[in-house]
């Protein structure tokens, strides 16, 4: 048993997790900045129309793919071994990413630059800034909103760490270190690998599930009314079977085995556990609002209004709900 006291355990627990190198930090900020930057804001707090700014929101979305796929190739050269070849490929990936996230204000420019419609041009300029002066880029790019700026981040962050590395002054893969121990720890390249198809290949899914289901929104009678039930069932199913299929690729040679340990049945107390504590909790959390509301209510208003009744508070759950399980048991799987 450790005679350390607890402050000091949880310092050591935390100095285990941090990487070996300080400059290890640089390209998995960078790496991270870039990967996440498809779900900031690249566009103005004030827009125009909704139709004009729907059109940026989806041009976006397409020019911020290849900074996301940067961010990738960053976390792939942070975690696995890879030679000069693959260094020179996650090099070129950075640069295309780069050449993505310049394009955006110039596209910007172009298309909020138009002053005989006010709505439209919703990027504010400096005071007395001419059209076509070389001010205007960057302050289009700085009233983009936070996507463009944790970008540029990103890249500048990874590009220092390349310098290094050509320097001599960094090494890969990204280390961590044993607690209280300054010899770096290396994984196992597969669960890596693992981790990597994880964090990286996950928005691919999505995509795929979402171009799969196309064609089912597109058609006339979806936009009616709300989804038929059998339409989000099979997108759930859909997504369910592209992750499993992701997993079972990132685990390599040992997906059969996966399988069997994922499928096996289970003891009966694990299943009563399983189906009792969603239970006891869909009872506790409604339970718990009533008693508050009648609470207020024999407070403030005895007499003025209906108490408040116990079958608007407890529901059976609804059938669709079943649709759920699959994507769920296929992350226990994960």
């Amino acid at each position: 048993m450790s005679h350390h006291s607890p402050g000091y355990r949880a310092g050591a627990f935390v100095r285990s997790i941090l990487p070996a190198e300080p400059s290890h930090w640089l390209i998995l900020l960078g790496s991270t900045f870039l990967f996440i930057t498809l779900h900031l804001r690249w566009w103005p707090l004030t827009s125009g129309s909704a139709y004009t700014s729907a059109r940026w929101a989806i041009t976006v979305f397409y020019l911020c793919l290849p900074i996301v796929a940067a961010g990738a190739a960053g976390y792939y050269l942070c975690f696995l071994r890879c030679g000069r070849l693959a260094r020179r490929m996650v090099s070129a990936t950075l640069l295309f990413g780069l050449s993505s996230l310049l394009a955006v204000p110039i596209i910007a420019f172009l298309w909020f630059r138009d002053y005989s419609e006010p709505a439209r041009f919703v990027l504010h300029l400096p005071e007395g800034a001419h059209l076509w002066s070389p001010g205007v880029i960057p302050a289009l790019m700085s009233n983009l909103g936070p996507g463009g700026q944790i970008a540029a981040s990103g890249f500048a962050l990874v590009a220092i760490f390349m310098l290094l590395l050509l320097w001599g002054r960094a090494t890969l893969p990204l280390r961590l270190r044993h607690a209280g121990s300054a010899v770096p720890l290396e994984y196992d390249r597969q669960v890596v690998l693992f981790g990597w198809i994880m964090i990286c290949l996950l928005p691919v899914e999505r995509i795929l599930e979402g171009l799969l289901a196309l064609p089912l929104f597109l058609a006339p009678d979806m936009w009616a009314g709300h989804l038929p039930l059998w339409v989000t069932s099979l997108g759930k199913i859909v997504g369910a079977l592209l992750l499993l299929l992701l997993v079972l690729i990132a685990s390599g040679h040992d997906w059969r085995n996966t399988l069997q340990k994922s499928f096996h049945r289970p003891p009966i107390a694990y299943l009563g556990l399983g189906a009792g504590i969603p239970a006891v909790l869909a009872i506790l959390c409604p339970l718990f609002w009533l008693a508050h509301d009648r609470i207020l209510w024999s407070a403030h208003h005895w007499g003025n209004r209906p108490a408040p009744l116990p079958a608007t508070y407890f529901a059976i759950p609804a059938a669709a709900s079943l649709w759920y399980f699959p994507p769920a048991l296929v992350e226990e799987v994960a």
